[in-house]
């Protein structure tokens, strides 16, 4: 039945973002089995040049832990440059303080590695709402 359902779901875009390849590949044959488009970014700023090319993101999912651009410095340049684009930041070493600090960069939510399958795919569904939400102009209800 899921299967289904996935197969007549719009395609809408991610960016996954982790420099951990094992780790971004398996995210990424995750969410294109549930028929979503999606890029891979190998850094922050690999990140960054992608969103900041002409190719559209309806979300992005990205490691907080990586070289050259963190997946914090990430998530306040992305919210500055497309403030309606939801971020959901994964992170294998899990604090208060990381959690904290993702929600004020704007983190529309946060993944703990190892996470199961089905928590990756609910966030997802959370974030692509919002962000079509978002672009619709529309605020949801609390």
């Amino acid at each position: 039945m899921e299967e289904e359902a996935s197969a007549y779901s719009p395609k809408f875009n991610i960016l996954v973002v982790d420099d951990d390849y094992h780790v971004a590949n398996v995210v990424r044959r995750i969410l294109v089995h549930e028929g979503y488009h999606v890029e891979t970014a190998k850094n922050g700023r690999k990140a960054m040049d992608l969103l900041m090319s002409t190719q559209h993101f309806d979300l992005v999912i990205t490691d907080l832990q990586m070289p050259e651009m963190d997946g914090i410095e990430l998530l306040r340049q992305a919210r500055q440059c497309k403030a309606y684009l939801p971020v959901i930041a994964m992170t294998g070493y899990v604090s208060t303080e990381d959690g904290m600090e993702c929600v004020e960069a704007g983190a529309h939510n946060y993944l703990v590695k190892p996470f199961r399958m089905q928590s990756l795919l609910r966030l997802v569904r959370e974030g692509l709402k919002t962000s079509f939400m978002n672009q619709l102009g529309v605020q949801e209800m609390p």
